[in-house]
């Protein structure tokens, strides 16, 4: 949780510094994850209590409830990032300080491959479907860490070629893949 607020921050800050709507949607995302797991604590929390007057058969609803509200909340970013995205696709602007992206990406392949692992370990070891699929949201996160960290960096190369059109692009295109991808 508390590595997901991190997150959270860090890419909203980064998203503003470089006008990047790539991470801008990563940032959104991670709005979207922070939600999940502040329901996913109390949705495990919930599901190890007894049937009750008012729950007859317990609290086994609550975990599709939150992966419908998950499912709600990214299908919402997805479609405004896509806006965002198309805007900036007809009036085409540079990303400031594509290096800090190309960093930033770099290091967050490797904390989202590493939260993945630690969480199907963590997952298996307590038999947490819920836990099991936030590992599996962590290796999503690295190897879309890792898609972002392959285009900006590939961005950059070609500015430096002189093909400094195609980078306007970029941002954009990949921020309308990756909604692709989410949705």
């Amino acid at each position: 949780m508390i590595l997901s607020i991190l997150y959270l921050a860090a890419d909203i800050i980064i998203a503003i510094i470089c006008d990047s709507e790539t991470i801008l949607l990563d940032g959104l995302y991670g709005v979207a994850d922070v939600v999940v797991s502040l329901m996913a604590i109390f949705v495990v929390l919930k599901l190890k209590e007894p049937p009750n007057e008012k729950y007859h058969f317990g609290y086994a609803k609550y975990e599709p409830f939150m992966t419908a509200l998950e499912g709600i909340l990214i299908t919402a970013i997805c479609f405004s990032t896509v806006v965002m995205s198309i805007q900036d696709i007809v009036h085409p602007e540079p990303v400031n300080h594509p290096g800090i992206i190309i960093w930033y990406s770099f290091i967050n392949i490797f904390i989202g491959f590493g939260f993945g692992f630690y969480g199907k370990l963590a997952g298996k070891k307590t038999g947490s479907e819920i836990i099991k699929t936030d590992s599996e949201l962590w290796m999503i996160g690295g190897f879309i860490s890792l898609a972002v960290f392959i285009a900006f960096y590939l961005s950059n190369f070609m500015t430096r070629m002189g093909f400094s059109w195609y980078a306007d692009y970029v941002d954009p295109g990949m921020a309308i893949l990756l909604s692709l991808f989410f949705l």
